[in-house]
C-alpha cells in the first residue's frame, strides 16, 4: 500500500500537492499508539533529528492512513504547531479522523506546557469540525509518549 504525503503549496489557495509515495505494509494496524509510534519513527521522523518537526496523520473512519502531512519544523526545541494549517489539511485529505505528532530533540518524550495546550486546542478544535483527534504521539529518542495513554485524549 502507497500511503502519500503532502504538502501545503499555497496558503492562499489552500491546495495540496503530492510530495511522496510512502511504501507502507496495510497489514501493519494503527491500532494502539505503540504501533503508531513505531510507525513515525520508521516513517517519519527518525530519532536523530535535531530539530523539532510536527506532523499530522490523517485517517478515514476505518483508520486507514490516507496521507501525512509536515506542518512546521522548527529549531532544537519548539516548532509552531500551526493549528489552522493543520485543519486545513484534515479538511483538503478528507479525513474523519487524526494524529498528531512531533519530536523532542532532547531525546525526552514528556510534554511540555505548551504540548498539552496545543493538544487541548486541537482536541476541541477537531470536535467543532466533526473530526476526532485519535492522539499526539511525542516520539524521541528515550521512546515515546501518547497523550492517549496519558489519560488527557479520553472521553
Amino acid at each position: 500500500m502507497k500511503i502519500t504525503a503532502y504538502k501545503l503549496i499555497n496558503k492562499n489557495k489552500l491546495e495540496l500537492i503530492k510530495e511522496n509515495n510512502i511504501s507502507y505494509d496495510s497489514n501493519r494496524l494503527l491500532n494502539s499508539p505503540k504501533n503508531v509510534a513505531q510507525f513515525i519513527k520508521d516513517y517519519i521522523t527518525p530519532d536523530y533529528l535535531q530539530e523539532e518537526y510536527f506532523y499530522i496523520i490523517g485517517l478515514n473512519n476505518r483508520g486507514n492512513v490516507k496521507g501525512i502531512s509536515e506542518l512546521s519544523h522548527g529549531s532544537c526545541d519548539a516548532s509552531d504547531g500551526n493549528i489552522l494549517g493543520l485543519f486545513q489539511r484534515a479538511l483538503l485529505l478528507g479525513c474523519r479522523n487524526i494524529i498528531i505528532t512531533h519530536n523532542h530533540p532532547s531525546g525526552y518524550c514528556n510534554p511540555s506546557a505548551s504540548d498539552i495546550e496545543l493538544t487541548n486546542k486541537v482536541k476541541a478544535g477537531a470536535e467543532l469540525l466533526g473530526l476526532k483527534l485519535l492522539d499526539h504521539i511525542i516520539t524521541g529518542s528515550e521512546g515515546y509518549y501518547s497523550f492517549t495513554e496519558g489519560g488527557q485524549l479520553n472521553g
